[in-house]
């Protein structure tokens, strides 16, 4: 029994583990996004006042 919940320990260890990596991996990827829409917004600006110039 006690290798058993030895086990379980260690399995919830793991997918705690993976859980956290994964929350990392969407926020890199939430972060990157966010950027790459600051930077269209910006780009559109752009446009749109050198147009209107």
């Amino acid at each position: 029994m006690n290798h058993q919940a030895e086990r379980d320990r260690r399995a919830k260890a793991y997918s705690y583990r993976a859980y956290r990596r994964r929350v990392q991996q969407a926020q890199a990827m939430a972060q990157r996004v966010q950027l790459a829409v600051v930077a269209g917004a910006a780009l559109v600006l752009a446009i749109l006042v050198a147009a209107s110039l």
